[in-house]
């Protein structure tokens, strides 16, 4: 299990947002492509505020997983499609546009992307459009989530589609999974998302 402390401030794994919340002149993006299991352990205290006041473009793809599933130009796809997987998270999360506690945004990458066995246990915060949720906030593309639950409050400031699972979902498939945290559309009836 990992303790992260509740005060660094988390620098996802991909995603597009500064390092320095005041200085965007220095934003990362990056595709995470690889597999990440957790093997059933548990990350917990995880602080993560990537929210830029510059607007929605510098603070983009936010979660413990910042944004997966997507090619460099030039990049081939990978043999093994993207995977995370046997982990749970719980602490608070923040960002713009496509944030999750899990992910934040999926890309459509050839071989599809699998979370599976997942859990979200943080709070997951987002103002801007695109979608937020418990395990992904935003995917757009195929794969498969499985077996995930969410536990943690979802709560957005802008009328987008905010779910326990999944926000936004241009066609991921969503198996076995359950929403038990509160989620927060800021009083917008068409802000929901899938659980």
């Amino acid at each position: 299990d990992l303790d992260m402390g509740g005060s660094s401030n988390w620098t996802p794994i991909g995603g597009l947002y500064p390092m320095d919340r005041d200085n965007t002149e220095r934003v990362i993006v990056a595709y995470f492509n690889g597999t990440l299991d957790g093997q059933g352990h548990r990350i917990t205290n995880l602080f993560c505020d990537r929210y830029a006041e510059k607007g929605y473009a510098y603070s983009q793809g936010v979660g413990l997983i910042g944004h997966m599933g997507d090619l460099y130009d030039g990049e081939a796809a990978p043999e093994t499609a993207p995977a995370v997987r046997n982990l749970s998270v719980s602490g608070s999360i923040y960002g713009r546009r496509m944030v999750g506690g899990i992910v934040g945004r999926t890309g459509s990458i050839p071989t599809g992307i699998y979370l599976e066995n997942c859990a979200n246990h943080a709070s997951v915060k987002n103002t801007d459009s695109k979608g937020v949720g418990g395990i992904c906030g935003s995917a757009w593309g195929a794969g498969t989530i499985r077996g995930c639950y969410n536990t943690g409050t979802i709560s957005t400031t802008y009328t987008c589609p905010a779910g326990g699972i999944l926000g936004t979902n241009e066609g991921m498939d969503v198996y076995n999974c359950y929403n038990a945290g509160r989620i927060d559309t800021n009083g917008a009836q068409n802000g929901r998302g899938i659980g």
